[in-house]
């Protein structure tokens, strides 16, 4: 298993997809996440709050109000939000491939 950290496989990442896909996107936002973000949060909101109540966080649910987050920002045309958001989105990121690293050099190690 790679040993690298996430910025340094995120980078490499990047400059693939850059690669492969060089016309990324034409819009960030879709007419139906603009029609539904708000429920959305609302909905990802309430989870993240029961899954705090209940002492268990699941990280999907975390990444997934970073992101409903900055969708709301996004449409609400609060740019510099939207960014923080994105690095927001980042950092969980980061946080679960720790977790993913982790689990799979304790799985090397009982090889």
């Amino acid at each position: 298993m790679s040993k690298e950290t996430f910025t340094t496989m995120m980078e490499k990442e990047l400059t693939l997809a850059k690669i492969k896909h060089p016309l990324f996107v034409d819009r960030m936002i879709c007419q139906m996440d603009i029609e539904n973000a708000k429920t959305n949060l609302a909905n990802f909101r309430k989870a993240l709050l029961h899954e705090v109540e209940n002492n268990s966080l699941a990280a999907v649910t975390v990444l997934l109000c970073e992101v409903f987050e900055f969708v709301e920002a996004y449409i609400d045309g609060d740019y510099d939000a939207a960014m923080v958001e994105c690095a927001q989105c980042g950092a969980v990121f980061s946080r679960i491939f720790d977790r993913v690293q982790k689990k799979a050099q304790a799985e090397e190690s009982k090889i």
